[in-house]
């Protein structure tokens, strides 16, 4: 699996890390003091691989808490996260984003709302 190890919880803490990836312990070559990119690489997958799990949990805890929530609390529910999302794209008015972020932010926004109704 490409040296990724999906049951490994990722340390971000700084320990004296690579000069190049903030946060990420660098494993130097005591020889010629270069950095072993292929073990940060290693580290980025890892903490790639638990965000993107704890995103998931997160994404599914949503949308039981939507398609669950009481009749009267869906209508506040959706104006909150119309009202939350409309922050976000006015936020990325100055800096905007690629295409993919607008695409998946109101693919997302559009989920919710739908589990709302």
């Amino acid at each position: 699996m490409n040296g990724i190890d999906p049951q490994s919880t990722p340390s971000l803490t700084p320990t004296g890390g690579s000069p190049h990836v903030k946060g990420l312990t660098a494993c130097a070559n005591t020889q010629a003091g270069v950095v072993d990119i292929p073990e940060e690489i290693s580290a980025l997958g890892n903490a790639s691989l638990h965000h993107g799990a704890c995103l998931l949990v997160m994404r599914e805890l949503l949308l039981a808490l939507c398609t669950h929530a009481q009749g009267v609390l869906k209508p506040d529910i959706a104006q909150a996260l119309r009202a939350g999302t409309d922050a976000i794209l006015a936020r990325a008015d100055d800096k905007p984003l690629p295409a993919s972020f607008y695409h998946a932010l109101l693919a997302e926004m559009n989920g919710y709302l739908n589990r709302l109704r």
